[in-house]
């Protein structure tokens, strides 16, 4: 199977991991990360501005670990960017509500979201390119970059908008091949 369709795959199952198989027996598995450094070699992208999600939930840092989750639940989002003095302070994300929360049996009443939340945090600026936007996800085991103008929060790129985003491009690039052979 082509990376594509692996990438197509995981999309349309919408899974980040997939097992892979030779004569029936498991060979390994892809992961989101894997296929977007098979594919983003092969189009010609552009700025991570053009495929960010702009609408950044926030959160003050030191609202309490209720709040943010509550916020979190209702919006259907999975991290949030904290705020300290209107500037980015962290970001606080299900993986760490799980371990620095749940799993240490902290009181998410009593306890602040500057005290679990990750930092510092890696940001780069809306005409960083998709290129070197993967490659620093890759290179610091990210899932997502936050993108800052100034001190200004303007979007977020995670991993399956990259994946997407590259999809798209060779999607078309192979839809122009088709209809240039056609002609």
């Amino acid at each position: 199977v082509s990376v594509l369709q692996a990438g197509r795959t995981m999309e349309s199952l919408n899974i980040k991991r997939l097992p892979v198989l030779e004569n029936e027996q498991l060979a390994g598995i892809v992961t989101q990360t894997d296929v977007i450094r098979g594919l983003v070699s092969l189009c010609p992208l552009r700025a991570v501005s053009d495929i960010m999600t702009a609408k950044v939930a926030t959160i003050q840092a030191d609202m309490s670990i209720t709040q943010a989750a509550r916020f979190m639940a209702a919006k259907g989002i999975s991290c949030i960017v904290a705020l300290h003095r209107q500037e980015v302070a962290g970001i606080l994300t299900e993986k760490d509500l799980l371990k620095r929360v749940v799993a240490l049996q902290k009181d998410p009443a009593q306890t602040q979201v500057a005290d679990v939340m990750s930092f510092p945090i890696v940001t780069v600026s809306p005409d960083y390119s998709i290129l070197s936007a993967s490659k620093k996800l890759d290179d610091f085991h990210l899932h997502r970059l936050v993108i800052v103008d100034g001190n200004r929060v303007c979007g977020i790129i995670t991993q399956t908008d990259l994946m997407r985003a590259i999809r798209r491009e060779l999607d078309q690039m192979e839809s122009e091949r088709h209809r240039l052979t056609a002609q």
